[in-house]
């Protein structure tokens, strides 16, 4: 699977790039989170995009999708709780 920088720069990055912002635009519609000032004492999440390309039968692309995923194997427990 290729890496969000090999995504953004190769032959699909405008597409890529406009399905990324499709899907932030769709979180924010539903009130999936807030943005806040970060402070030194929170524990921040790691995210990432999955991207994905959906071909018609003839091999060319027809669908360019992204999805905001939380990295969770690489959260720590936070030491003050």
């Amino acid at each position: 699977m290729p890496s969000f920088n090999e995504d953004m720069s190769g032959e699909f990055s405008e597409q890529y790039l406009e399905a990324v912002k499709k899907e932030i635009s769709a979180l924010i519609h539903q009130n999936a989170w807030i943005t806040v000032p970060r402070s030194e004492v929170d524990n921040v999440f790691i995210s990432t995009q999955a991207f994905k390309l959906e071909r018609l039968p003839d091999r060319n692309p027809s669908k360019f999708k992204a999805r905001f995923c939380v990295k969770v194997d690489l959260q720590r427990r936070n030491s003050l709780f």
